[in-house]
């Protein structure tokens, strides 16, 4: 085998995903807010602050920001170099999880509609192009193992993957 190319590392965060979520967040934590003000209200009871840090209100609160910040951290990193394919998917995959190439049969850049291909963006999976790791845009690096398992990963430029395939299936 010749001298390997230059590794690829790619990194994704799904910040969009975050910052349409927050709204939606900061309202229910809102309404958590109000709603022991309305019930004091009701009942003619003076408000106090221990109405806003009751047990009733402070699930919803902890719930809603345990949710921001977990979309927040949404990170796909994948790097190819010469010992194989890795990555991670944090918060949902943590430990990285390697592929060997000789347990690579093929790598390729490909065009997708996450939309119509996994049903969206985010940990998916389809019958017809196996399991998704994607967090934005319209491209995959797709691997497919000699086990028959697809993998689809997302990619923001061409990585020019046709330098690695003499490592997967040196001839």
């Amino acid at each position: 085998m010749s001298t390997s190319p230059t590794p690829i590392k790619q990194e994704f965060r799904m910040t969009w995903v975050f910052f349409i979520t927050l709204p939606i967040l900061l309202v229910s934590i809102g309404f958590s807010l109000i709603l022991p003000y309305i019930q004091s209200q009701k009942t003619n009871n003076p408000l106090n602050a221990s109405y806003f840090m009751s047990w009733e209100t402070l699930p919803p609160i902890l719930i809603a920001l345990t949710v921001l910040l977990m979309l927040y951290n949404i990170r796909l990193i994948w790097e190819i170099d010469e010992n194989g394919f890795r990555f991670r998917y944090h918060p949902f995959v943590n430990k990285t999880r390697n592929y060997p190439f000789s347990e690579i049969e093929r790598i390729q850049y490909e065009k997708i509609n996450p939309l119509r291909d996994f049903g969206g963006w985010g940990l998916r999976y389809s019958k017809k192009y196996g399991k998704a790791y994607t967090t934005q845009g319209n491209h995959v690096l797709r691997i497919t193992l000699k086990s028959g398992e697809i993998r689809n990963f997302t990619a923001k430029e061409d990585p020019q993957i046709e330098r690695w395939n003499a490592f997967i299936n040196p001839s």
